[in-house]
């Protein structure tokens, strides 16, 4: 059965966002070329033309044209639909009573389409309506100059020119060799080249720019200023940034877009550090970056309410460490060429045997090297913000029961959304004693990249970073230290005392409630028992219809029951100070910046949680959260056994990097990596689309979809591209 529609209603608009309304700042539409011609203040005019293939059948074109204020601008979509539907159901009374209220067909309901346009002289946005019956081809064309306005036949040429491009660049950037045992056919490879192209194009396509000030939680002063160091964090600016789903995640996250140009730094160095340093540009002058940049209305609407405003001592991962690595060896090798090619110049001038065209030969080879100085001022900058961060985290993120030590600031029981493994468990009591293993380890790793810079900008400091990160690692392998378990891990300090569990071989903590706000003798607790609610969240009661909340139906009925903190009850009140006992993905940290020894038991105790299908391991990746965990997919279930590929590509560049010459770790390696591409591979065949996360029972994608953030370095391990 042909399920194409009969005709197809094609709407294109063009918006002038600003904040202000400017003067001599418009657009004007020709009706009868379909054209626009915009104007700008202060700037050049710009054309767009609209061109439709000789084929196409147009049905009715119609257009509109209004003026907003910035507020109303992003709303575009809202009130067009509401115009086109009150003309809509206008147009279609008339019909309906020209027919004397009889049953008409759908060839006789007529399409909503603009009526008379608008009388405004300056308009800052235009809306084109297009109904064709399909098949139809439409190409828009954008240029600041009217005399670039290309027709369609030559809009196709050069759209096959920039593929072949593509394409092309995209081979001499990665090798895409078959070595995966499931890749039987060349169907099969062409198709894993396809998904892999589509994991770069979809990345790039996703970078977008944003506009606005971001909601920090600061107190103005009594004369109108902001906090101290904040006065230019608070400002309205742009930013460059990807986004890990334009659909559901339009906006720049700071843990995400280190990974993003991971990528984006290896295929365009040029871009990598526009949108790095547009970054670094909205850093307050204490060194913080907001963990969210929601930037202008449009973004604030598509987030919560309680998750708008920026904590000002909320951390997250330094993770642009990994793009400008990429391109310190970018800059180094330039400089190389540079210095050698410069050289050879000179003696050629020198020589007057060598010919001009040789010496034209040499100064074109020149020509052709990146901007040396840009990116020295570039990486110069870099090293000033990325000190500045440091000195941030040494002064918001120190442990306050050790000094030597960091912790995320703004934990609870539940979350702890700085160290972007959100629900991932760690203490149910957040104290100040606690030692948080993956901090400490991002800190050591922010203090390698400053030393790679000052042996670029200030030598002298080169030693004195080496002794910082030799006496950071010294404490790590002695205060984050379990002999319980042999392996590095986070220090809770004082919580609750374990208890047994029939399911678990190790001791748990007291999880007496579920997560997911479900209760009572029908839902069943993580330890096999009738489910309490959470006494120390804002919903402690249960009621007798099993769900937990605050309301007198759920706290003062004859079957409700008020949960009592475990601090208030006989057995829980002693406590003791330990180390984590949920394992995961933070305990992985040491193996994926290579910190252990392979002939030490730490690495192979570490390695045997890896190994384990009862643990981390699956046959679609490693899981975020063991196996064998208490909290093993349950509550909010986000970071808790899921697959994540971002966590997983930094574990395989591990044991690639540093533990390729240890058989059982190379072993390792070669599964998980085969396992997560082929997991991966499998559900883009069925969707043509990348996940938020994976299932670990099953390989399917989950969550957030299209995901095209940091998924799309499944392209690097695919490529085993882990560094530049």
């Amino acid at each position: 059965m042909d399920t194409t529609p009969k005709t197809i209603s094609l709407l294109l608009y063009l918006n002038l966002e600003d904040f202000e309304i400017k003067e001599n700042t418009y657009m004007k539409y020709n009706e009868e070329n379909d054209s626009i011609i915009g104007y700008e203040q202060d700037k050049e005019s710009f054309y767009v033309k609209i061109n439709g293939d000789k084929s196409n059948q147009v049905i009715i074109k119609s257009f509109q044209r209004y003026r907003k204020k910035y507020e109303d601008t992003w709303r575009v979509k809202k009130f067009i639909s509401e115009e086109l539907k009150k003309s809509e159901i206008s147009s279609n009374s008339e019909n309906t009573r020209s027919k004397n209220k009889k049953q008409h067909s759908d060839e006789e309901w007529n399409f909503a389409r603009f009526q008379e346009p608008n009388k405004i002289s300056q308009a800052n946005i235009i809306a084109v309506q297009l109904v064709l019956t399909p098949p139809f081809k439409i190409n828009v064309n954008f240029d600041n100059s009217k005399l670039n306005l290309q027709k369609s036949e030559d809009l196709d040429h050069i759209i096959a020119q920039k593929q072949e491009e593509f394409h092309n660049d995209f081979h001499k950037n990665y090798n895409l060799t078959n070595d995966f045992a499931f890749i039987k056919t060349e169907a099969d490879q062409k198709q894993l080249e396809e998904m892999s192209k589509q994991a770069l194009s979809n990345l790039l396509g996703g970078i977008g720019f944003y506009y606005g000030k971001i909601n920090i939680n600061l107190e103005e002063t009594k004369d109108g200023k902001w906090h101290k160091g904040f006065r230019y964090a608070v400002e309205k600016k742009g930013l460059l940034t990807a986004s890990p789903s334009r659909s559901f995640f339009a906006r720049g996250f700071l843990w995400d877009e280190g990974f993003h140009n991971i990528i984006i730094s290896q295929w365009n160095p040029s871009l990598s550090m526009d949108i790095i340093d547009s970054w670094l540009s909205t850093m307050s002058a204490t060194g913080w970056m907001a963990r969210e940049q929601i930037r202008g209305k449009e973004a604030e609407a598509q987030v919560p309410e309680k998750f708008i405003q920026q904590d000002k001592l909320i951390a997250n991962p330094p993770t642009f460490i990994f793009p400008i690595e990429n391109i310190i060896k970018y800059y180094k090798t330039n400089f190389e060429t540079h210095n050698e090619l410069s050289k050879l110049l000179e003696s050629q001038m020198k020589n007057k045997e060598i010919t001009d065209e040789v010496r034209k030969a040499t100064e074109e080879k020149l020509k052709t090297l990146p901007n040396i100085k840009s990116t020295h001022a570039f990486l110069k900058k870099c090293f000033d913000k990325l000190a500045a961060w440091f000195e941030w985290f040494e002064i918001y993120q120190k442990s306050p029961g050790d000094q030597k030590t960091y912790q995320w600031y703004g934990r609870n029981s539940e979350h702890n959304l700085a160290s972007g493994l959100d629900d991932f468990p760690r203490g149910m009591l957040p104290n100040i004693y606690e030692r948080h293993l993956d901090l400490h380890i991002w800190v050591i790793e922010l203090l390698h990249t400053l030393r790679n810079l000052s042996h670029i900008y200030d030598f002298d400091l080169v030693d004195h970073f080496e002794k910082m990160i030799s006496k950071m690692k010294e404490n790590l392998f002695s205060l984050y230290f379990d002999k319980s378990l042999n392996i590095l891990n986070d220090y809770l300090g004082p919580q609750f005392n374990l208890v047994e569990s029939d399911k678990h071989n190790r001791l748990v903590p007291p999880y007496f409630w579920r997560g997911d706000g479900k209760c009572g003798a029908e839902n069943l607790n993580p330890l096999g028992k009738p489910a309490e609610c959470n006494p120390y969240s804002d919903m402690p009661c249960c009621s007798e219809w099993g769900w937990c909340g605050n309301s007198a139906g759920h706290c003062n009925c004859d079957k409700c029951h008020h949960a009592k903190k475990l601090e208030d009850r006989r057995d829980f009140d002693k406590k003791e100070s330990i180390f984590n006992p949920h394992i995961g993905y933070v305990n992985l940290f040491p193996i994926i910046f290579g910190y252990l020894n392979p002939d030490e038991g730490i690495f192979k105790a570490t390695l045997e949680f890896l190994e384990d299908s009862n643990e981390l391991y699956s046959n679609f990746g490693i899981r975020s959260l063991s196996k064998s965990d208490l909290l093993y997919h349950t509550g909010e279930d986000y970071w808790r056994g899921n697959i994540w590929i971002n966590v997983n590509f930094l574990v395989l560049r591990g044991l690639y990097k540093f533990y390729k010459n240890i058989p059982e770790a190379d072993a390792l390696y070669k599964n998980l990596r085969s396992n997560l591409v082929k997991a991966v591979f499998e559900e883009w065949k069925k969707t043509k689309m990348f996940y938020e996360q994976y299932s670990d029972k099953n390989g399917r994608g989950q969550r957030a979809h299209p995901f095209n953030g940091w998924t799309s370095l499944i392209l690097n391990i695919i490529a085993e591209r882990y560094d530049n």
